[in-house]
């Protein structure tokens, strides 16, 4: 990945349980040490159901509300830069909430998540992006948990060598 470039991570959520789960979330910490969102794609689910899209950002400590009552056998596309913030402000988490969900739930189309790479990042710097997924089986939770490290590369023009000789 070069600094300063997009790149977009694509994901699978399923309850591969033998259960129905209640309380179904799927959530993405995105790295912001090295990245900002852009845009999210909710994809689409094998069950018809009703959800929400909540959000965090670096200057609120509690999730808000990005979009509710949207359904599964829809995908949607969210701007996420365009989310009315203070300057400096930018989104840090991205949950999605369920509710309760049949044994096989997953995804049909997979969600997607945009980024805008930082370009001061360091050359060699490791992106590290992480989701999980879960929900509650009489009251007991159920987590699973992915990680992804993308590594960043700096190109520098070629140098420029002094002449030598006569």
């Amino acid at each position: 990945m070069l600094a300063g470039s997009q790149m977009r991570y694509d994901f699978t959520i399923a309850n591969t349980s033998n259960v129905p789960l209640d309380s179904y979330y799927w959530h993405d910490r995105i790295p912001t040490d090295a990245a900002r969102a852009t845009v999210f794609t909710t994809g689409t689910y094998s069950a018809r159901l009703h959800y929400r899209i909540l959000y965090k950002t670096n200057y609120s400590g509690t999730y808000q509300v990005l979009a509710s009552n949207l359904i599964t056998s829809s995908s949607y596309s969210f701007s996420l830069n365009t989310i009315p913030m203070q300057a400096g402000e930018y989104v840090t988490d991205i949950y999605l909430d369920f509710g309760k969900v049949p044994v096989g739930f997953q995804s049909t189309s997979n969600p997607t998540l945009t980024v805008q790479v930082l370009g001061t990042i360091a050359n060699g710097y490791q992106i590290i992006n992480r989701a999980d997924v879960g929900g509650k089986y009489q009251g007991t939770w159920q987590t699973g948990q992915a990680s992804w490290v993308t590594v960043v590369r700096k190109l520098t023009p070629n140098p420029t060598l002094p002449k030598t000789g006569y």
